[in-house]
């Protein structure tokens, strides 16, 4: 392939040659999703999903069955999530903003309080009777973890993209978060018809369990890449003067 250099030359520009990255067939995907493990970050976007829609199916009919709640307390339960979301969220920018943090490191964090969540979930949910304190550990814990591993995730999945098409690859995201929100929910409503609750906890848990299992194989993938490491990697040679020109065009 022409290298920028070249392009250069006959007038072409860069823009000329970045248009080429675009790729056609199975080959951006191949890129993308296998070679810099975009899978991954399509992975976390699909627990997400699927962890957040269970959870907001089951937890009111738990409350209303176990504890006899009506409208009024589940309000202020839902209100209490969403504290715990804006708290996750702020902890996101916060930690994004640190010279120290990674995105995979806020990942890993987020897996702790998922993990976390679960160990409380087996220990104390999984019988007929779930005990307030149990579901409301269990619930800030989830929640926490699920909003803060998403936009690092995403972040990073964006700059993998590269130079292919960005519409498209995102649009993957959305379907993937698409089959979640259509899994969760189900899963969640079947298992709710069952005497105990260690169905329910334990299909979460094993989705959950996908993302800390395959995070080590990907780990030094799982970073923010420049807008021209890719473009660059595809260069046989890429000298100084043909960096030089990208920095000036």
């Amino acid at each position: 392939s022409e290298t920028g250099w070249d392009n250069q030359e006959e007038g072409g520009g860069w823009e000329d040659e970045r248009a080429d990255g675009v790729g056609s067939g199975w080959e951006p995907i191949k890129t993308v999703v296998l070679k810099r493990a975009g899978w991954f970050c399509l992975l976390v976007n699909f627990v997400t999903g699927f962890e957040i829609t269970a959870l907001e199916t089951a937890i009111t009919p738990l409350t209303s069955e176990q504890y006899g709640w009506g409208t009024q307390n589940n309000s202020f339960m839902f209100a209490g999530i969403t504290a715990i979301a804006l708290v996750a969220i702020v902890s996101t920018i916060v930690l994004d903003k640190q010279s120290w943090c990674s995105p995979r490191l806020i990942i890993a964090l987020a897996q702790t309080s998922l993990g976390g969540a679960f160990v409380i979930a087996l220990a104390l949910c999984g019988g007929p009777k779930v005990p307030v304190y149990g579901l409301l550990l269990f619930g800030g814990f989830l929640v926490y973890g699920v909003v803060l591993q998403g936009p690092p995730a995403m972040g990073v999945y964006s700059t993998m993209i590269g130079h292919y098409d960005k519409g498209v690859f995102m649009g993957y995201s959305q379907i993937v978060l698409g089959i979640a929100r259509i899994f969760g929910p189900l899963f969640a409503g079947l298992t709710l018809e069952f005497h105990t609750h260690w169905l329910l906890f334990g299909i979460l848990c094993l989705v959950y369990m996908a993302t800390p299992v395959s995070f080590p194989f990907v780990w030094n993938k799982i970073k923010k890449h420049d807008d021209d490491e890719f473009y660059y990697s595809g260069m046989e040679d890429p000298s100084a003067d043909d960096r030089d020109i990208a920095v000036k065009d």
